[in-house]
């Protein structure tokens, strides 16, 4: 059954290609989260696990208010082009971690704070549901620093910071351009 994820990612593939002219990171993140209900229908456990393991986590962060404002980190035409058109997938497995990459770069704020720990990232505002206090996450090593710059162990998951918060809080946006 898990090639039936192939022939998903094929459709979706098909999809933003006929529809490219016309997308928006709005009608983008449509595309992709009507994908994940797809493949949540799968009846594999394979790729039940992979969903869970991969997936579930954005159909929550999809009924965030305020994410719709984030300003994807790379260019939309760049997350169309190479990370879902020309992508050439050997295994099942590997379109659902690149529709969770596409997501976290559209979904989650990239900072201008660069990571304490490796030095090699700018991190992502973060936050608990529903609160106003913001983490920030590297995406090359996991490291996770408060609003002051500490180290922090979390105790629940973490989702993506609202524009709005963002704005309060006078966090600035990574400067690699666009």
């Amino acid at each position: 059954m898990s090639h039936i994820v192939l022939e998903k990612w094929n459709e979706l593939q098909l999809k933003i290609e006929q529809q490219r002219d016309e997308l928006n990171r709005e009608s983008l993140l449509i595309i992709l989260f009507d994908w994940i209900r797809g493949i949540k229908k799968i009846k594999d456990s394979k790729v039940q696990n992979l969903y869970h393991e991969y997936l579930a986590y954005f159909e929550e962060v999809s009924d965030l208010d305020g994410i719709l404002n984030i300003k994807p980190w790379y260019s939309l035409q760049e997350l169309i082009e190479y990370d879902i058109l020309k992508s050439t997938e050997l295994s099942f497995e590997r379109p659902i971690v690149k529709v969770r990459d596409v997501l976290w770069e559209l979904l989650v704020f990239k900072s201008d704070k660069e990571c304490p720990c490796c030095g090699d990232d700018n991190l992502r505002a973060m936050t608990y549901k529903g609160q106003k206090e913001l983490f920030f996450c590297c995406d090359i090593c996991g490291c996770i620093v408060d609003e002051d710059g500490g180290r922090k162990e979390v105790d629940d998951k973490l989702y993506p910071a609202p524009f709005e918060l963002v704005e309060l809080k006078k966090i600035g946006v990574s400067s690699i351009d666009n």
